[in-house]
């Protein structure tokens, strides 16, 4: 019986020091390759990009969504990841599975643009633009549509034009302000009297109006704010300011319209 006692010491003693070696040789070969522990972390990619409309325009709302289903109907596919369009029409996502991922761009429901294969590699960061003025995407758009697109072209391009005169009248009216308060009244005049050349017809200070447009899903807002004309000439306002021009203020500046988005 003594003999059997010491045998099941000396095992026991025995296993210790095997347990000690085997968790010590654990240490050393994880420290040996640092690159097979750290492949076991979960995998991400990420995704960032600008969207731009039809109208050459940034997208300033929507979604862009990834999607590995390829064979599911529309109302049925399944969205993995969904990221938002922000007002400048950049987005940006992080945290993707590897993988290769349709990309769709999403504006209230509708889709409106996508990219059908985008491959994601542990650690990639893609840049994805989307760009709606693209020829064939310009070619794929109804009739109806496309006749959308060139008149919110043609009301833009107004808009544009509109502000660069408002822009020259209120350079006008910064100076008549100035050459009134320093006293400098015939030039207050003058100033006056090329911005009544320039434009007659415009008010100051102008009343404004908004109206609603809406008829294709890239269009996000209503038409920018326009201005309404006062009925009052603007000679009207060059009486008033020769018969005060000793006071110290002059009109306000006019205010610039917004393009349209």
């Amino acid at each position: 019986m003594k003999r059997i006692g010491r045998k099941i010491g000396k095992t026991g003693k025995t296993g210790k020091i095997s347990s000690a070696l085997a968790a010590a040789l654990l240490v050393i070969l994880a420290m040996a390759h640092p690159a097979r522990s750290m492949a076991q972390a979960p995998a991400s990619a990420s995704i960032h990009g600008h969207v731009t409309n039809p109208a050459g325009m940034a997208l300033n709302k929507g979604e862009v969504r990834l999607s590995t289903d390829r064979t599911a109907d529309a109302k049925d596919r399944k969205y993995q990841y969904k990221f938002p369009i922000d007002p400048n029409g950049d987005y940006k996502g992080a945290g993707i599975a590897p993988g290769n991922y349709v990309v769709f761009v999403f504006q209230d429901d509708k889709s409106l643009d996508f990219n059908e294969s985008v491959v994601f590699a542990n650690g990639d960061d893609k840049l994805l633009n989307f760009d709606m003025t693209r020829p064939d995407y310009l070619a794929k758009m109804s009739p109806e549509d496309r006749k959308v697109l060139e008149e919110y072209k043609k009301k833009n391009a107004e808009i544009v034009a509109a502000n660069s005169k408002v822009q020259n009248l209120n350079a006008m009216l910064t100076q008549a302000r100035a050459d009134n308060k320093a006293g400098n009244y015939d030039a207050a005049i003058t100033a006056m009297q090329q911005a009544t050349t320039t434009k007659p017809d415009e008010g100051i200070p102008p009343r404004s109006r908004t109206r609603g447009f809406s008829g294709s899903p890239w269009v996000t807002r209503s038409w920018a704010a326009r201005t309404q004309p006062q009925r009052q000439p603007r000679q009207r306002e060059l009486r008033q300011l020769i018969l005060r021009s000793r006071r110290s203020t002059t009109p306000p500046p006019l205010p610039i319209k917004k393009a349209l988005s």
